[in-house]
């Protein structure tokens, strides 16, 4: 075996090895592959073949590393002791919002826990009462057609049987009673969500804003009534509007006969508006929006009131828990309103 043969024995294992690393050192692999081996004496046209022929396979390797990284990711490894993936199921998709009424029975039954309880030991009550009085009864008839009213034995069961009949009476009454009383917060709370959802305009051209973003910092003072009244309202709300401010206090004036106004009246009442907007720089005077919303929140609370016409002026003083805390018959003058919006400030409850 002559030199170039021994050589060529020498290098060959040199030449494998480098050719396994190439994929995984890249540019090393291409210094490494450069150098040529001390005791080599092959031509410079087959080394440079050589280095050709690594510096190929070496960019084939390296070309999209992540590629080869994905692809290898993707192939299960059989000596891995982990489970495969078990693809789930799709969930179904989470309801972004409560609804309006479902909001509405959650808070019922926060303000008032236990009045499933109470019904339910009402039903339990009444149907006891019912069965007891059914074996009171079925003593009381046989006895009573026999002529033995006069025993100790008719006297208790139809004493029994007052008792029982008594006790029916009773418990229905109280579950009427409750039954009624959630009816009635149901109803208010229906009213203080549909309030809430009122729109108005802060100033002309403003952005809309629900009357739930105002409670949180401002009490609510709505006034109801025709044009010609709102108008000397807003007149006394002008003189007075540092006091509102001071209190955090927003005027609504709401028209009710915008329809039936003249033109003149709607213009003045208009005007009336912007110079009092102008007639202090904080927040204290909003025109509502969206009217229909409006009209059917108050004939709502027309209706409850029972005791009001459908022609009265009305003002309304809506507290930041979204309740309102006065209702007045008329349109309250500031000397009567500012105390009273102290009142329902400080945490009164005015009805």
């Amino acid at each position: 075996m002559g030199v170039n043969d021994a050589s060529a024995v020498r290098q060959a294992p040199c030449t494998a090895a480098t050719t396994m690393c190439a994929g995984f050192l890249g540019p090393v692999t291409l210094l490494h592959s450069s150098r040529r081996h001390p005791f080599s004496s092959s031509s410079s046209s087959s080394s440079s073949s050589s280095f050709l022929r690594f510096r190929r396979r070496a960019e084939a390797t390296t070309a999209s590393p992540y590629h080869r990284l994905g692809a290898m990711a993707e192939l299960p490894d059989p000596r891995s002791k982990r489970p495969a993936p078990v693809e789930r199921p799709p969930q179904p998709p989470v309801p972004e919002k409560v609804s309006a009424e479902l909001r509405v029975r959650l808070r019922e039954e926060v303000e008032a826990p236990f009045r499933k309880v109470r019904q339910f030991l009402y039903a339990a009550g009444m149907l006891g009462a019912s069965v007891a009085g059914y074996f009171a009864l079925s003593a009381v008839v046989p006895a009573a057609l026999r002529g033995d009213v006069h025993s100790d034995t008719f006297a208790q069961a139809l004493f029994g049987l007052g008792v029982d009949v008594g006790g029916l009476a009773l418990l229905a009454t109280l579950y009427r009673l409750d039954d009624r009383a959630a009816a009635k917060r149901l109803e208010r709370l229906n009213s203080g969500a549909q309030l809430a959802a009122l729109r108005l305009e802060a100033e002309p051209g403003g952005a809309v804003r629900a009357l739930s973003s105002l409670r949180s910092n401002y009490l609510v003072t709505l006034y109801v009534g025709p044009t010609n009244l709102l108008m000397e309202m807003l007149r006394e709300a002008r003189s007075r509007c540092d006091e509102l401010v001071r209190r955090s206090c927003v005027i609504v004036p709401f028209v009710t006969d915008a329809a039936a106004a003249p033109a003149d009246e709607r213009r003045a009442l208009a005007q009336l508006v912007d110079e009092c907007r102008q007639a202090s720089d904080r927040f204290w005077l909003a025109t509502p929006l969206f009217i229909e919303e409006w009209r059917s929140w108050i004939e709502s609370e027309r209706s409850r009131a029972g005791n009001v016409r459908s022609d009265d002026c009305l003002t309304f003083i809506v507290k930041s828990n979204g309740k309102v805390g006065m209702r007045i018959r008329g349109l309250a003058r500031m000397a009567r309103l500012l105390p009273e919006v102290d009142r329902v400030r400080r945490g009164f409850r005015l009805w």
